[in-house]
This record gives C-alpha cells, structure tokens and sequence, in this order.
C-alpha cells in the first residue's frame, strides 16, 4: 500500500511539474513576474516553471506593422485619399523588461499570434514620419517617388525612436502599399501623361521630318552641283566626239546599219 502511494506521489509530482512548465521558444524573451512585481532580467529561450511565477513570453523578432487609410498632406497641400504602408520593427532582447515596464500597457498580439512590446508607440512615431515625408512631394509626382518615401519614413522613424528610447527598437525598413490622390487628381495627372507623351511624339515626328528633308535638300543641291559642272565642261566639241563614238559603238556590234550624214544633216539609224 505504502509502495502505491509512494508511485501515486511521484505520478502526480510529476504531472503538477509539467503542467507547471512553460517554454520561451528561439527569437522570444520571457519576462518574469513574482507576486506581481516584474523582474528586469530578460529569460533566454527555454523550459521554465510557472508555478510560483507568472511567465510572458515576448517576441524579439521583425514584426510588421500596417499603417492603412493614412491621409498626410503633400507639398502643395493637397490630402491624399489613401496611404498604406508597412512597417518593420524590432526590440533588442535585453531591453524588453524595461521597454514593458516605462510603456505600461503597451502589450499586444501581433498578426503571427506573438505577444509583442512597444507597437502602438512605434506606430505613433511612424505617423508622424509618413506625415514629414509625404510633405516634401507634389501631389502630381508623389506617386513617382514610393521608393524614396520609404525611406524617408525609415530614416526618420529610427531617428525618433532612438532620440527618446535610445537602443531599444530597430526599424529594418518600410514598404509603401498604396500611394492614391484624389480621383479627379488622378484623371488630371493620367491626362497630363497623355498629353506629354502626344507632344513628344509630335516632336519626334516633326524632327525626323525635318531630317529628311534635309536630306533631300542636301542630295538635291549634289545634283544639282553635279549637273552644273557637266553642263559646263559640255562643249560643242566634246558632244559631237561623244557622238561619234556612240555610233561607232552602234556599228561595231554588227547589229545595226549607221548612216553618217554631212554636217547639217541628222544621222540615221536602222535597226533590223
């Protein structure tokens, strides 16, 4: 009986030790709290027992943050219909008791189902940096410049942050979703495309035009130049020889019969 109890204790140690168990997987941190009070040294990964301690396991890996429906103002003042944009953030492993403990509250469930430290407070600082770089384009470019915007926003947003939490979060980048005017802006800009792109093409058509013409004009003056320069070395002389040997050519293919008539009399040719 004595032997029984003894396996029965052991059994039931054993299933009170497991179910007071908890794991912090690889890229999390646990923060511990006993009786309420939270402890500022950080857990690695690993099996821990919560028994006498409450145990929340955060994650210290890239989350993303959506930034959706965002109306910021460009340079010429006009309110953009729709900005999203993605964020990206880390926290520094040895620095998540702290950070939890100065943002109160600040603890939420990230699209992976990860307990996260710190979103909404990097998302306050991100609005601000979506605000100051959307501000530096015109409403009619700012759809050419998603690339530089997102790093504007990077650039600044790790700025902010690292002016009052110095150390504590990493922004890897940011990734602009959508980038809308107003409609009717956008029809404007899409006709002001079109028109471009026509008057270009005119121009091209008009310099192509033009170069031909130049170089008929150019052949035209060559031949001209050309003509002027026979004509000129065309002497009486010179034609009569000229024709002479063309009917002496004619005679000598055995082809033809050649008259040769005096000088005021045309020549006669008859071909068999």
């Amino acid at each position: 009986m004595k032997k029984l109890i003894g396996i029965l204790t052991i059994g039931l140690a054993s299933a009170f030790a497991f179910s007071g168990c908890s794991k912090v997987e690889t890229g999390h941190v646990g923060v511990e709290s006993v009786l309420g009070k939270m402890k500022m040294d950080e857990l690695p990964p690993g099996p821990y027992q919560v028994v006498t301690r409450d145990l929340k396991v955060i994650s210290v890996r890239e989350t993303t943050v959506p930034l959706n429906g965002q109306h910021p103002k460009t340079k010429d003042n006009v309110t953009m219909q729709d900005v999203d944009i993605d964020i990206r953030y880390m926290i520094q492993p040895n620095m998540v008791a702290d950070t939890l403990s100065k943002l109160a509250g600040d603890l939420s469930e990230n699209a992976d189902g990860d307990l996260v430290v710190g979103e909404r407070y990097v998302k306050r600082h991100a609005l601000e940096a979506i605000f100051k770089a959307t501000a530096k384009y015109d409403s009619a470019e700012i759809h050419k410049h998603r690339d530089e915007i997102a790093a504007d926003v990077t650039s600044e947003l790790q700025k902010s942050l690292n002016k009052e939490m110095p150390g504590v979060f990493v922004i890897p980048g940011t990734t602009v979703r959508n980038l809308t005017t107003d409609s009717k802006l956008e029809d404007s800009i899409r006709q002001a495309a079109q028109v471009q792109f026509e008057t270009q093409r005119a121009e091209g058509q008009k310099q192509l035009a033009e170069a031909q013409a130049e170089v008929r004009l150019i052949k035209a003056n060559a031949d001209a130049e050309a003509n002027r320069v026979i004509a000129q070395s065309l002497t009486p002389m010179l034609v009569r020889k000229m024709e002479i040997e063309a009917e002496a050519s004619f005679a000598g293919k055995g082809t033809h019969t050649v008259f040769l008539g005096n000088g005021s009399a045309s020549p006669l040719v008859n071909v068999k």
